[in-house]
């Protein structure tokens, strides 16, 4: 056993993660006795050509064992999202070019329609531009590594001219700058970006990428109290899901025209679409503790960072548009402050005095919510096209 365990350390081999339980094999009195004994030894370079691998335990009619199935990944399941490359920013020129094309776009309709209009014809852009002039990255590493050894090898025959020198000297360079593309690109796969840029840790993000794909690789799904594992039936059944989510069931709506609503002022409605600022953006200068970090620092998200900028600009009118006599959204109260005030009513029933009680559950209230009514609750508030649209 020493051995084995040697020869593992000296393959570098590791186990894959399993699917379906800790152990492969339970025995003993009323089976208390569990272990981990058999398993997929793989190496590295095994894995890097197989990153979609994963295993799972199989069910157990006979044998004290369970059963281990290896899967090799499959199809992919559907197109591959489009991602920003942060390696694009270290092109010289690129913040120009991008900031040309995003003054370029012209669309017309509601703020939000021209917002997604206008990243999904960047996007294209995008896509071209790193197709048509960008390139490969590996590939125009292995250009510029192949130019670098050509004027090695002439250099072993005769002495390089002014010229040639500073032709091998410029594709040494172009390497360089490959690199460092490839060794970004790969971090943000990898997402450990605790690692500085500069190291050679390619090899270490080529490795933490494979293992967030098959630690995030999702092999079947409930849906409606019912499990599907085929890619179709995935597919079919997630977009009922969404389509079912908010039913309209059409027919007579109530009329709001002869309701009153708490507005807030013509210069508030201003202030709440002014064009964003970058001292908006929540942050704090110095952080050294971790307190001082928060998810929305973590995420690279244009729509996470805008919700909070929305978010703290309607925190300075909330007070115009919520009712005092309501618990939630009313600052220095807090929404646990309902179930003590429920209590005291309910005690109320003790002395003898007639009331009613009314106990509401709504389950996912914000998926029920009918939002023709709510943009026109907004619209009797004050709120702008930008806030409506």
């Amino acid at each position: 056993m020493r051995r084995f365990s040697e020869v593992i350390d000296e393959l570098a081999l590791r186990d894959l993660p399993l699917q379906g339980g800790p152990f492969t094999w339970s025995g003993g009195l009323n089976c208390q006795s569990r272990s981990r004994l058999d398993c997929f030894m793989i190496s590295e370079d095994w894995e890097n050509h197989f990153s979609g691998v994963s295993r799972s335990t199989l069910p157990r009619p006979v044998s004290d064992h369970f059963p281990i199935l290896l899967d090799g990944g499959g199809v992919r399941r559907g197109p591959i999202p489009f991602r920003f490359e942060n390696m694009w920013l270290k092109e010289e020129g690129f913040k120009e070019l991008l900031k040309g094309w995003w003054q370029g776009f012209n669309y017309s309709g509601s703020y939000s329609f021209i917002l997604t209009e206008k990243l999904n014809a960047l996007k294209t852009k995008l896509k071209n531009w790193n197709k048509e002039v960008f390139g490969k990255v590996g590939v125009n590493m292995r250009v510029a590594l192949d130019k670098v050894s050509f004027w090695d090898d002439l250099e072993r025959q005769r002495v390089l001219n002014k010229q040639e020198l500073e032709a091998r000297e410029e594709a040494r360079e172009d390497f360089k700058k490959w690199a460092l593309m490839e060794e970004i690109s790969w971090g943000r796969k990898s997402r450990e970006m605790w690692l500085k840029e500069g190291d050679k840790n390619t090899r270490f993000f080529h490795k933490m990428a494979n293992s967030n794909r098959m630690r995030n690789c999702l092999k079947k799904i409930k849906v409606n109290g019912i499990w599907l594992s085929e890619d179709q039936e995935i597919q079919r059944g997630v977009v009922r899901a969404y389509q079912n989510l908010l039913p309209d069931p059409g027919g007579w709506h109530p009329s709001m025209n002869c309701l009153e609503f708490d507005r807030i002022g013509v210069e508030e409605a201003a202030k709440l679409e002014e064009t964003f600022s970058v001292e908006e953006v929540p942050k704090k200068g110095g952080a050294n503790d971790l307190c001082n970090f928060r998810p929305i620092s973590l995420v690279g998200s244009l729509y996470k960072l805008l919700a909070k900028i929305l978010a703290n600009r309607l925190k300075k009118i909330v007070s115009k548009v919520v009712s005092p006599t309501q618990n939630a959204f009313v600052e220095g109260r807090q929404i646990l402050d309902a179930a003590l005030i429920a209590n005291e009513a309910k005690d109320s029933l003790k002395r003898d005095e007639s009331c009613v009680l009314c106990k509401l559950d709504l389950e996912k209230a914000y998926e029920h919510i009918n939002w023709d009514f709510l943009l026109t609750v907004m619209q009797k508030m004050g709120f702008g096209e930008k806030w409506t649209g």
